[in-house]
């Protein structure tokens, strides 16, 4: 589960007299380099074909860095041409090229088609779209939809003393129900950051980047895993839709037109149809279904990736009321981890031959994280919201009433 940490050589190619190429007719600069990584037992290779988009792909994936591999699982290509980028990458599934409008992006569609490829391939863990830390020896971990405060909290908890153990990225061993390290740089948002420096937080890690978008910065060194003590499932924040539909927009990675007709069979979806923009498509779902990740599992069996997904009928969440936090379950709170699971497809594929099937990973879970406690948590204002995570963290445990289990 934990990678060693080499580092591979970086090789430019030059005219051979020491002076690095010029970019070719169509705009690509000859040269750069790669570097190999190892997630969890899945083997990659990452190229930068223009020495400067290196430094970001090592700052974002560095923790990952392995020794040279005689064989790859994932080769994924980044190639500049003029301002915009082109992402080749291949697995054992075939070859995708994508073009995409500059490096922040060509990011993000590096780290989807790595993640698809470790949720195919990885028997032995589960990767939960949640951020993950350390308390006393145990895990906290805070599971919910994007743009839900998960990092912003997760870093305000780390600034106050905590260990941050991941923050895009919970891995959980299928077998124990431990919690493990997952060393992707930390990307915060400029609005995360200004919250933070309001409370006269300094959120730990060294900045490795600043992107258009992001400030990346130095994962946690840990390399233990825990067992899971708290799970904070975050509700939808007040101001956001709770109405019997929902909309979403969803970004894939090139025309996603031909793929109308195998989504619209999905159990659960009320409408579907390419959007205005070629890369995306238009939902309407019933809300509280699965339709969102199960459209990625159609996706991911076309050889494509999601790369966005958008709820269009969200609205600025309110944080101005106190934050609340409700002991659940394990069968409410599992089944929150669950909604949120990376690679969601993946799993769905890796149980569809077994008798018990998706209900057989449920109880798995709910067996293997019995220790744990589960919490519904409503944020608030950060520093409010912070306080009470860490008060609740902290109480002794009390009995699981009969309602909850």
């Amino acid at each position: 589960m934990t990678s060693a940490v080499a580092t591979t050589a970086v090789m430019e190619r030059t005219d051979g007299g020491g002076k690095t190429l010029p970019p070719d007719a169509s705009g690509v600069r000859p040269g750069g380099g790669a570097i190999d990584l190892l997630l969890l037992s899945v083997r990659v290779r990452l190229h930068a074909a223009d020495p400067a988009d290196l430094a970001p792909l090592q700052a974002v994936f560095g923790g990952f860095r392995s020794a040279r591999h005689s064989e790859t699982d994932v080769d994924v290509r980044v190639e500049r041409v003029r301002s915009a980028r082109r992402v080749v990458s291949t697995t054992a599934s075939g070859r995708r090229d994508i073009m995409v409008p500059d490096l922040d992006v060509a990011l993000d569609c590096a780290y989807a088609t790595i993640m698809d490829e470790v949720g195919r391939r990885s028997e032995d863990a589960v990767c939960f779209h949640a951020a993950s830390l350390a308390h006393e020896g145990r895990g906290v971990v805070l599971v919910g939809p994007s743009r839900h405060g998960k990092t912003t909290l997760a870093l305000a908890l780390a600034a106050r003393g905590r260990d941050l153990l991941s923050d895009e990225v919970a891995v959980v061993d299928r077998s124990s129900g431990s919690l493990h390290p997952f060393p992707l740089a930390v990307g915060c948002r400029s609005e995360s950051l200004s919250l933070l420096e309001s409370e006269g937080w300094v959120p730990p890690g060294a900045v490795l980047l600043r992107s258009r978008r992001k400030t990346w910065l130095a994962p946690s060194a840990l390399t233990r895993p825990l067992p899971v003590g708290d799970v904070f499932v975050i509700a939808r924040q007040a101001g956001t839709a709770e109405g019997r539909h929902a909309t979403f927009r969803v970004r894939i990675d090139g025309p996603a037109a031909e793929l109308v007709p195998e989504i619209a069979r999905i159990e659960g979806l009320i409408d579907c149809s390419a959007d205005a923009d070629p890369c995306w498509l238009r939902m309407v779902v019933e809300r509280g279904s699965w339709v969102a990740d199960r459209v990625e599992s159609v996706v991911a069996e076309r050889g494509r990736v999601v790369l966005a997904v958008e709820d269009l009928d969200s609205r600025p969440a309110d944080f101005g009321r106190p934050p609340e936090v409700e002991r659940i379950g394990a069968g409410a709170g599992v089944a929150g981890l669950l909604r949120q699971l990376r690679g969601f497809g993946a799993v769905v594929a890796w149980t569809t031959d077994r008798p018990g099937g998706f209900a057989d990973i449920f109880r798995c879970f709910a067996t293997q994280l019995a220790g744990a406690r589960f919490w519904r948590l409503r944020p608030g204002p950060l520093g409010d919201t912070v306080r009470q995570v860490e008060r609740t963290v902290a109480s002794p445990p009390s009995p699981t009433r009969p309602d909850q289990k």
